[in-house]
């Protein structure tokens, strides 16, 4: 929680134009021992100032885009067997999150092309 004070009041970015990436940071950041997933949310909301609060669209956001990370850190090496299982479940999981993901060429031609280097084995 303190690390979470420390960096949105030195940053002070969460009323500009950068405020999903450090929605990510924060919500990508290991837990502490013991606390449950939805605790850096619960913590987030709890450290913003007022007027800069954070909605669960935001929120969602940034989940979403941390769950389909891998999928592009996967993007160049699609023909290790790992990579199609990897693509699959970050793809699905972030187009739970946010489903504009859908709409994304890049993320399909990723899809695609982990597929096809799947099959090609």
């Amino acid at each position: 929680k303190y690390a979470m004070e420390d960096a949105v009041v030195a940053a002070n970015l969460l009323a500009g134009p950068r405020k999903l990436q450090l929605l990510e940071a924060l919500l990508g950041a290991k837990p502490a021992a013991g606390a449950t997933p939805d605790r850096p949310t619960a913590d987030l909301q709890s450290v913003v100032p007022p007027e800069m609060q954070v909605t669960p669209r935001e929120i969602r956001q940034a989940r979403a885009r941390l769950a389909m990370a891998p999928l592009f850190r996967w993007a160049g090496n699609f023909s290790d067997p790992a990579a199609w299982p990897a693509v699959r479940r970050a793809f699905w999981n972030g187009v739970r999150q946010d489903p504009r993901w859908l709409f994304n060429r890049g993320v399909w031609s990723s899809l695609i092309r982990a597929w096809a280097a799947r099959v090609s084995f």
